[in-house]
């Protein structure tokens, strides 16, 4: 089954990937941001790590998709770039 709306020769199909593609680069921004910055607000109780931890777990896992997405959306030219900005990024938060 196929939609008329996400058909490529539509007419509206270029402005539509360019609006989600502006959607996935804010939500890749936000929460790089707070998963990068997360360090500052744990407390040394076990209970607030058992929470961060969830919290890092379940951000990362919306970051990954939302880079997954947004790489292969792009042109092959800027693949390899994306490709290396999220390889750092996950690296930084695996240090966390």
């Amino acid at each position: 089954m196929t939609y008329p709306c996400f058909q490529e020769d539509h007419p509206g199909h270029d402005k539509m990937v360019d609006m989600q593609s502006k959607g996935i680069a804010s939500r890749i921004k936000k929460c790089a941001y707070e998963l990068l910055s997360i360090g500052s607000d744990l407390m040394d109780d076990a209970y607030s790590w058992d929470l961060k931890g969830r919290d890092i777990r379940l951000k990362s896992m919306f970051l990954y998709c939302d880079l997954s997405q947004l790489i292969s959306n792009v042109p092959k030219d800027q693949k390899k770039a994306l490709t290396e900005v999220g390889n750092k990024l996950f690296s930084s938060i695996e240090e966390l």
